[in-house]
């Protein structure tokens, strides 16, 4: 792993310190790094992941870059959006087929509709936050999958005995 002068200190996980230059920049050579990427806790959103593994080929190193990366800065944002979506259109057909559209009505509608768009938002961005997480420790076990390839031998190691050599 890269690092670089200390300028001011971050706390991951499981409270070990990293520099804040170091976190901004995470370049995975090893199953250490990898493990490394999964303990940062609240700063992630300021990492930025670099894959260096020998014997790895440049179009899968950018390919895991670009996922975990984009995972890293996942807000959630987008899923919340859709659930407050979701909301609204639910609201209004509440509205349309349990209560009627007079004046009276709409002080509770308005109410039900800010409280449920608010809440699925909220919900649905925690839900987003949690699928990018996951999707990350996938991408990172699919490199740890091929560090531990590497350290047994390789990817391509056949067993001469089993298929008849």
């Amino acid at each position: 792993m890269d690092t670089e002068p200390n300028t001011s200190e971050m706390r991951t996980g499981n409270s070990r310190s990293w520099s804040r230059s170091t976190a901004s920049r995470l370049i995975i050579r090893s199953r250490q790094d990898v493990e490394s990427l999964l303990d940062i806790g609240r700063d992630r959103r300021r990492l930025t992941v670099f894959i260096h593994i020998s014997g790895l080929v440049p179009e899968k190193s950018l390919e895991w870059e670009l996922k975990l990366n984009s995972l890293l800065h996942e807000c959630g944002c987008s899923l919340g959006a859709k659930c407050v979506i979701l909301a609204l259109a639910v609201s209004i057909l509440w509205q349309c087929f349990q209560s009627s559209w007079a004046i009276m009505h709409w002080p509770g509608f308005l109410v039900r509709t800010l409280t449920a768009a608010f809440v699925a938002g909220g919900i649905g961005k925690l839900i987003g936050i949690a699928f990018a997480r996951v999707r990350m420790k996938k991408v990172a076990g699919q490199i740890l999958r091929f560090t531990e390839s590497l350290s047994t031998g390789g990817i391509d190691d056949v067993d001469m005995h089993k298929v008849g050599g």
